[in-house]
C-alpha cells in the first residue's frame, strides 16, 4: 500500500477547546495542500465515559477495547465539525484517494476489527493504534498531539518540576516505564515497526510546521534504535 507523507494522532485531551481545534485544523488544511496525510482522532470524553463504565460495571476487557475503540469514531465525526475540509473515511484506500486541500479523519473501528492486532487492554490506546495505522500502510514518520509539550519526566500536571524529555529511543522509553503523553503499548509498537514519532502540544500547531520543516521545535522525538542502524 502506497504510505502517506506521515500519521496524526491528535488526542482527545485537544477537543475541550472549541478554539484549540478550529486553530489547529486550519493549520492542518493549509498543510495538506502539500502534504499526503492522516488524521487518527483519539478517544477523548468518549473514551473516559467507556472507562467509567469499565470501573462501575466491570465489564470485561474485550468490550471495553471495542467501546474504547468506537469512541474514537465518535471523535473523528466531533472533529468534523471544526473545518469545512475534514473528510470522514472508513478505509485506508479512501483516505489515500482523499483530494489535495482535504483533510481526511479516519474512523478505525472497521480496521482494528477486522484485523484486531493488538492487547485488549487499557495499555492500548488511540497512541498505539495510530502507530499500527502508520505500519500498515509504510508510513514511518508519526505524530502525536497531545495538551502537553511531549513526553517528560513524569506528569507535568502532578508535579510541575517534572522535564521535558527532547529525545529518546523507544527501547529506553520503555525500558524506564514512562509512561507520560503516551500509552504503555506504545514504545514497543515504535521499536517493531521502526517508526520516527514527534510528540506535540496540539495547542501550539505553529511547532508541527516547525517540526515539518526540520527546525527546532519544542517536543518530544521517540525513535527506534533499530531504524537507526
Amino acid at each position: 500500500m502506497k504510505s502517506f507523507d506521515f500519521i496524526i494522532r491528535i488526542g482527545g485531551s485537544l477537543s475541550r477547546s472549541k478554539p484549540t481545534l478550529k486553530k489547529l485544523f486550519n493549520v492542518l488544511a493549509e498543510i495538506s495542500k502539500t502534504h499526503k496525510f492522516l488524521v487518527v482522532p483519539g478517544g477523548g470524553a468518549f473514551a473516559d465515559q467507556v472507562r467509567e463504565v469499565y470501573r462501575k460495571f466491570h465489564i470485561s476487557e474485550d468490550v471495553a477495547h471495542w467501546s474504547a475503540i468506537f469512541a474514537m469514531d465518535q471523535m473523528g465525526f466531533f472533529f468534523s465539525n471544526f473545518h469545512p475540509n475534514i473528510r470522514i473515511v472508513n478505509s485506508l484506500e479512501e483516505a489515500l484517494q482523499t483530494e489535495v486541500g482535504m483533510i481526511p479523519v479516519l474512523l478505525p473501528s472497521k480496521i482494528m476489527l477486522d484485523d484486531d492486532p493488538l492487547p485488549h487492554s487499557w495499555d492500548v490506546t488511540s497512541d498505539s493504534i495510530a502507530a499500527y495505522i502508520a505500519h500498515i500502510t509504510n508510513t514511518k514518520k508519526l505524530f502525536i498531539l497531545t495538551d502537553v509539550d511531549g513526553v517528560f519526566t513524569s506528569d507535568p500536571k502532578i508535579q510541575p518540576d517534572s522535564e521535558l524529555i527532547d529525545e529518546i529511543s523507544a527501547e529506553e522509553l520503555a525500558q524506564k516505564n514512562i509512561t507520560t503523553s503516551v500509552d504503555k503499548m506504545f514504545p514497543n509498537l515504535v521499536s517493531q515497526y521502526k517508526l520516527d514519532c514527534l510528540v506535540l502540544n496540539g495547542k501550539f500547531p505553529k511547532r508541527l510546521i516547525q517540526a515539518l520543516k526540520n527546525e527546532k521545535f519544542r517536543g518530544t522525538r521517540i525513535y527506534s534504535k533499530f531504524s537507526r542502524g
